[in-house]
């Protein structure tokens, strides 16, 4: 799988979900078109990818690109979850598709004989329970392989697996700080509620935040060491 494949798989896959859950949020064409484009395009040029004429083609057994895959998925789930954990409230999904929009202060409503709900935050919980862990262990293989491919001692390539891991939480965090505010910001606007455009505006902030944050530690690295 080569870059511009890569950029197109991760950047349609944000664009999905993020359209798809702003339409289950009953939110207006115009704005679920919007947020779509605006993911998907967002998380293409943050991979930095560039598409052009192939003037040849070469089949080979190449599966650099699993790890870069598996680590984009995870970051993006992680902060799906991370935003519907902390800003879904008392707000639920109900079995008859629609969503329950109620902050964490208000009391929210939790089914009854003809609708079965699940709280978001309980959904987001589930999700980071997973994505913490893969995070774990992706970031741990990332730095042993820097370390060993500094001959078991601390260099270049540890220095850079180690920076590019802080950078991307460094950024994610940010990330969801700005993207709450717009979120919140664009929710009044727009009249489509608070809660769900803070849910989207945190999980595509922190997406962003974390894809950028990693690949700016890694431009610094490369241009100071």
């Amino acid at each position: 799988m080569n870059d511009c494949v890569f950029s197109s798989f991760v950047s349609s896959a944000s664009s999905s979900g993020i359209g798809s859950y702003a339409q289950a949020a009953r939110m207006g064409t115009g704005l679920m078109g919007a947020s779509s484009s605006a993911m998907g395009g967002m998380v293409a040029w943050m991979n930095g990818n560039q598409c052009g004429d192939i003037s040849e083609v070469v089949v080979t057994p190449d599966k650099s690109w699993v790890v870069p895959v598996a680590e984009t998925t995870n970051t993006i789930l992680d902060n799906i979850g991370y935003s519907l954990k902390n800003h879904g409230g008392n707000s639920t999904w109900g079995s008859n598709g629609h969503f329950y929009w109620h902050g964490a202060s208000e009391h929210g409503f939790y089914g009854n004989k003809y609708v079965r709900t699940t709280k978001l935050a309980n959904i987001g919980r589930g999700i980071t329970k997973f994505t913490g862990k893969a995070n774990m262990f992706m970031n741990g293989v990332e730095l042993g392989k820097g370390y060993i491919d500094d001959d078991y001692q601390i260099g270049y390539h540890s220095i850079k697996a180690a920076t590019c891991v802080a950078g991307g939480w460094a950024g994610g965090r940010v990330g969801v700080f700005v993207g709450l505010k717009a979120g919140a910001e664009i929710g009044v606007w727009f009249g489509v509620g608070v809660i769900p455009s803070t849910i989207i505006g945190g999980a595509a902030g922190g997406i962003i935040g974390s894809l950028s944050g990693s690949a700016l530690s890694e431009r610094m690295i490369d241009k100071f060491l």
